[in-house]
Protein backbone atom coordinates (compact mmCIF):
# COMPACT_ATOMS: atom_id res chain seq x y z
CA UNK A 1 0.00 0.00 0.00
CA UNK A 2 1.46 3.06 -1.14
CA UNK A 3 0.22 6.72 -0.39
CA UNK A 4 -0.74 9.20 -3.74
CA UNK A 5 2.47 11.42 -3.90
CA UNK A 6 0.95 14.88 -2.81
CA UNK A 7 2.68 18.54 -3.07
CA UNK A 8 4.37 19.01 0.19
CA UNK A 9 2.19 21.99 0.75
CA UNK A 10 -0.63 19.70 0.56
CA UNK A 11 0.50 16.40 2.55
CA UNK A 12 -2.24 15.63 5.08
CA UNK A 13 -0.74 15.68 8.70
CA UNK A 14 0.56 11.73 10.00
CA UNK A 15 -2.69 10.55 11.80
CA UNK A 16 -2.41 10.77 15.61
CA UNK A 17 -3.85 9.11 18.83
CA UNK A 18 -6.62 11.24 18.85
CA UNK A 19 -7.51 10.89 15.38
CA UNK A 20 -7.47 6.87 16.08
CA UNK A 21 -9.85 7.66 18.84
CA UNK A 22 -11.82 9.53 16.91
CA UNK A 23 -13.97 6.83 14.82
CA UNK A 24 -14.63 3.15 15.34
CA UNK A 25 -13.69 3.07 11.41
CA UNK A 26 -10.07 4.56 12.23
CA UNK A 27 -9.30 2.35 15.17
CA UNK A 28 -10.01 -0.83 13.11
CA UNK A 29 -8.25 0.67 9.31
CA UNK A 30 -4.90 1.93 11.41
CA UNK A 31 -4.44 -1.31 12.74
CA UNK A 32 -5.49 -1.25 16.08
CA UNK A 33 -2.87 1.42 16.63
CA UNK A 34 -0.20 0.02 14.36
CA UNK A 35 -0.50 1.99 11.81
CA UNK A 36 0.58 5.16 13.59
CA UNK A 37 4.15 3.66 13.63
CA UNK A 38 6.50 6.66 12.45
CA UNK A 39 8.60 3.91 10.48
CA UNK A 40 7.08 1.27 7.74
CA UNK A 41 3.95 1.14 9.15
CA UNK A 42 2.86 -1.40 6.44
CA UNK A 43 5.54 -3.70 8.23
CA UNK A 44 4.35 -2.58 11.54
CA UNK A 45 0.56 -3.76 10.63
CA UNK A 46 1.87 -7.09 9.34
CA UNK A 47 3.46 -7.78 12.34
CA UNK A 48 0.79 -7.12 14.37
CA UNK A 49 -1.38 -8.94 12.12
CA UNK A 50 1.12 -12.19 12.75
CA UNK A 51 1.32 -11.77 16.38
CA UNK A 52 -2.56 -11.49 16.74
CA UNK A 53 -3.10 -14.75 14.79
CA UNK A 54 -0.77 -16.89 16.91
CA UNK A 55 -2.96 -15.71 19.83
CA UNK A 56 -6.53 -16.31 17.86
CA UNK A 57 -5.09 -19.49 17.55
CA UNK A 58 -5.30 -19.92 20.97
CA UNK A 59 -8.99 -20.17 21.20
CA UNK A 60 -10.22 -20.49 17.64
CA UNK A 61 -10.69 -23.37 15.47
CA UNK A 62 -9.37 -23.11 11.56
CA UNK A 63 -12.89 -22.42 10.13
CA UNK A 64 -13.72 -19.90 13.08
CA UNK A 65 -10.65 -17.87 11.85
CA UNK A 66 -11.66 -18.33 8.12
CA UNK A 67 -14.96 -16.72 9.29
CA UNK A 68 -13.07 -13.80 11.06
CA UNK A 69 -11.43 -13.51 8.06
CA UNK A 70 -14.49 -12.93 6.15
CA UNK A 71 -16.00 -10.76 8.64
CA UNK A 72 -12.82 -8.67 8.73
CA UNK A 73 -12.37 -7.93 5.20
CA UNK A 74 -16.27 -6.97 4.90
CA UNK A 75 -15.72 -4.70 8.08
CA UNK A 76 -12.46 -3.65 6.56
CA UNK A 77 -13.68 -1.98 3.53
CA UNK A 78 -16.26 0.14 5.57
CA UNK A 79 -13.26 0.99 7.98
CA UNK A 80 -10.94 1.86 5.11
CA UNK A 81 -13.39 3.82 2.90
CA UNK A 82 -14.77 6.41 5.79
CA UNK A 83 -10.59 6.49 7.54
CA UNK A 84 -9.68 7.45 3.80
CA UNK A 85 -11.89 9.77 3.14
CA UNK A 86 -11.54 11.62 6.84
CA UNK A 87 -7.57 11.88 5.62
CA UNK A 88 -8.62 12.87 2.52
CA UNK A 89 -6.28 10.80 0.88
CA UNK A 90 -7.07 7.92 -1.99
CA UNK A 91 -4.68 5.09 -0.06
CA UNK A 92 -3.18 6.01 2.86
CA UNK A 93 0.16 4.00 3.88
CA UNK A 94 -1.17 4.77 7.63
CA UNK A 95 -4.47 2.05 6.73
CA UNK A 96 -3.12 -1.26 7.57
CA UNK A 97 -6.17 -3.21 8.15
CA UNK A 98 -5.56 -4.26 4.66
CA UNK A 99 -2.39 -5.83 5.40
CA UNK A 100 -3.49 -7.55 8.23
CA UNK A 101 -6.12 -9.20 6.87
CA UNK A 102 -4.22 -10.27 3.67
CA UNK A 103 -1.66 -11.64 6.06
CA UNK A 104 -3.94 -13.25 8.07
CA UNK A 105 -5.51 -15.04 4.94
CA UNK A 106 -1.65 -16.32 4.36
CA UNK A 107 -1.20 -17.71 7.55
CA UNK A 108 -4.07 -19.27 7.69
CA UNK A 109 -3.78 -21.17 4.33
CA UNK A 110 -0.01 -21.82 5.37
CA UNK A 111 -0.96 -23.30 8.82
CA UNK A 112 0.65 -25.51 11.02
CA UNK A 113 4.17 -24.04 10.09
CA UNK A 114 7.34 -23.70 11.88
CA UNK A 115 9.01 -20.23 12.63
CA UNK A 116 10.91 -19.69 10.10
CA UNK A 117 8.02 -20.84 7.65
CA UNK A 118 5.99 -18.23 9.21
CA UNK A 119 9.04 -15.66 8.66
CA UNK A 120 9.63 -16.19 4.68
CA UNK A 121 5.76 -15.65 4.31
CA UNK A 122 6.11 -12.82 6.04
CA UNK A 123 8.98 -11.41 4.22
CA UNK A 124 7.14 -12.56 0.84
CA UNK A 125 4.34 -10.62 1.88
CA UNK A 126 6.15 -7.73 2.71
CA UNK A 127 7.77 -7.71 -0.83
CA UNK A 128 4.83 -8.22 -3.27
CA UNK A 129 3.21 -5.56 -1.27
CA UNK A 130 5.97 -3.26 -0.99
CA UNK A 131 7.42 -3.51 -4.42
CA UNK A 132 3.98 -4.32 -6.25
CA UNK A 133 5.76 -6.14 -9.12
CA UNK A 134 3.44 -7.10 -11.88
CA UNK A 135 -0.30 -7.99 -11.25
CA UNK A 136 0.07 -6.37 -7.71
CA UNK A 137 1.01 -2.85 -9.62
CA UNK A 138 -2.26 -3.53 -11.94
CA UNK A 139 -4.19 -4.23 -8.94
CA UNK A 140 -2.87 -1.15 -6.76
CA UNK A 141 -4.22 1.35 -9.53
CA UNK A 142 -7.41 -0.83 -11.15
CA UNK A 143 -9.71 0.56 -8.18
CA UNK A 144 -9.74 4.42 -6.58
CA UNK A 145 -12.13 6.86 -5.14
CA UNK A 146 -12.84 8.26 -1.92
CA UNK A 147 -16.42 5.88 -2.49
CA UNK A 148 -16.32 1.87 -1.75
CA UNK A 149 -14.67 1.49 -4.68
CA UNK A 150 -12.10 2.97 -3.27
CA UNK A 151 -12.08 1.29 -0.12
CA UNK A 152 -12.13 -1.82 -2.19
CA UNK A 153 -9.31 -0.87 -3.76
CA UNK A 154 -7.40 0.00 -0.67
CA UNK A 155 -7.76 -4.10 0.08
CA UNK A 156 -7.48 -5.60 -3.41
CA UNK A 157 -3.92 -5.35 -3.84
CA UNK A 158 -3.09 -6.29 -0.80
CA UNK A 159 -4.94 -9.31 -1.16
CA UNK A 160 -3.61 -10.08 -4.87
CA UNK A 161 -0.14 -9.76 -2.89
CA UNK A 162 -1.28 -12.60 -0.89
CA UNK A 163 -2.61 -14.79 -3.58
CA UNK A 164 1.33 -14.29 -5.12
CA UNK A 165 2.83 -15.16 -1.89
CA UNK A 166 1.15 -18.05 -1.69
CA UNK A 167 1.95 -19.39 -5.28
CA UNK A 168 5.63 -18.72 -4.44
CA UNK A 169 5.09 -20.56 -1.51
CA UNK A 170 3.15 -23.34 -3.06
CA UNK A 171 6.00 -23.74 -6.22
CA UNK A 172 8.81 -23.64 -3.34
CA UNK A 173 7.01 -26.64 -1.69
CA UNK A 174 6.14 -28.46 -4.91
CA UNK A 175 9.60 -27.63 -5.69
CA UNK A 176 10.86 -29.29 -2.66
CA UNK A 177 8.95 -32.44 -2.60
CA UNK A 178 10.26 -32.74 -6.27
CA UNK A 179 14.23 -33.08 -5.55
CA UNK A 180 13.64 -35.34 -2.49
CA UNK A 181 11.68 -37.68 -4.14
CA UNK A 182 14.33 -37.26 -6.94
CA UNK A 183 17.88 -37.65 -3.70
CA UNK A 184 15.71 -41.07 -3.10
CA UNK A 185 15.64 -42.60 -6.36
CA UNK A 186 12.22 -42.04 -7.75
CA UNK A 187 11.14 -40.44 -11.21
CA UNK A 188 7.36 -41.05 -10.33
CA UNK A 189 7.30 -41.11 -6.39
CA UNK A 190 4.48 -43.50 -4.52
CA UNK A 191 3.29 -41.44 -1.43
CA UNK A 192 2.02 -42.96 1.52
CA UNK A 193 -0.02 -40.83 2.97
CA UNK A 194 -0.55 -42.19 6.21
CA UNK A 195 3.08 -42.17 7.38
CA UNK A 196 3.77 -39.08 5.26
CA UNK A 197 6.83 -40.42 3.72
CA UNK A 198 8.11 -41.37 -0.29
CA UNK A 199 8.47 -44.19 -1.07
CA UNK A 200 10.48 -44.52 -4.56
CA UNK A 201 10.85 -47.32 -7.66
CA UNK A 202 13.92 -47.63 -6.37
CA UNK A 203 12.49 -48.73 -3.11
CA UNK A 204 10.22 -51.44 -4.67
CA UNK A 205 12.98 -53.35 -5.34
CA UNK A 206 12.59 -57.23 -4.39
CA UNK A 207 14.05 -57.08 -0.83
CA UNK A 208 12.33 -53.67 0.12
CA UNK A 209 8.93 -54.48 -1.12
CA UNK A 210 8.21 -57.51 1.01
CA UNK A 211 8.74 -54.91 3.89
CA UNK A 212 6.62 -52.50 1.85
CA UNK A 213 3.68 -55.29 1.46
CA UNK A 214 4.52 -56.65 5.70
CA UNK A 215 3.36 -53.07 6.45
CA UNK A 216 0.96 -53.04 4.28
CA UNK A 217 -0.64 -56.27 5.88
CA UNK A 218 -0.24 -55.02 9.32
CA UNK A 219 -2.37 -52.43 8.76
CA UNK A 220 -5.16 -54.64 7.18
CA UNK A 221 -4.75 -56.60 10.54
CA UNK A 222 -6.30 -53.78 11.87
CA UNK A 223 -9.54 -53.34 10.12
CA UNK A 224 -12.66 -55.60 10.43
CA UNK A 225 -12.21 -58.60 9.49
CA UNK A 226 -8.64 -58.25 8.80
CA UNK A 227 -7.31 -61.32 9.97
CA UNK A 228 -9.69 -64.02 8.17
CA UNK A 229 -9.17 -61.99 4.80
CA UNK A 230 -5.39 -62.46 5.48
CA UNK A 231 -5.43 -66.32 6.35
Amino acid sequence: MTDIPLPPALKPPRPTAKFLLAHPAHFIALGFGSGLSPVAPGTAGTLWAWLAFLVLQQWLTPSEIGWLIAAATLVGWWACTVTAKAMNVLDPGNIVWDEVVAFWLVLWLVMPADFWSQLAAFVLFRFFDAVKPGPVAWADQAFKGFNWRGGFGILFDDFVAAFCTLLVIALWSSSGEQQFAIKRGAICPYTDWAGGRFTSKKALAAGDRRKLHRRHDLRRLHRPGGLQRLV
